[in-house]
């Protein structure tokens, strides 16, 4: 928990107005993660290390960076491979909106919410396909990043 309340710091911190406020915070949002995806703190720090400050420095917030580790680790069996793919899918969004012809980002650059994101592409294709799936997997940078979109729907 050290390692992960360390990590979390390390990315997280200026996002709120004290250590204290960030304490209170993060470990309430660990809690709510560990509570709903059945994960552990070894497991969500792993998966924070292998996102690093990509998904922060797209304007993802804690919270949601957490969700989607928790949400995807279903696809990848841990939230440490649900960090690598999401990473992958964060490499590969901004080419991928204008592969698949959508926005992903807002006006000032930042991604939106990935609940956003989902509507944006369910709107546009519907119950996917397996061709829908690999076109979306490609377009977002390979199997690791659709397996991302796949399990957070």
């Amino acid at each position: 928990m050290t390692k992960l309340f360390a990590l979390g710091h390390g990315i997280f911190s200026d996002d709120f107005t004290s250590d204290t406020q960030f304490g209170q915070q993060f470990s309430a949002a660990v809690a709510s993660t560990v509570k709903m995806f059945r994960t552990d703190g070894a497991d969500l720090s792993l998966g924070l290390s292998n996102v690093g400050a990509a998904a922060k420095a797209m304007g993802v917030s804690l919270s949601e960076e957490l969700a989607i580790l928790g949400m995807a680790k279903g696809a990848f069996n841990t939230a440490a491979e649900a960090g690598t793919g999401y990473r992958a899918f964060l490499n590969g969004v901004v080419n991928g909106q204008s592969k698949l012809g959508l926005a992903f980002t807002d006006s000032s650059g930042k991604l939106l919410p990935m609940v956003d994101i989902l509507e944006k592409l369910k709107a546009k294709y519907g119950e996917l396909s397996a061709a829908e799936i690999a076109e979306i997997s490609s377009a977002m940078g390979g199997s690791e990043a659709g397996q991302v979109y796949y399990r957070a729907d």
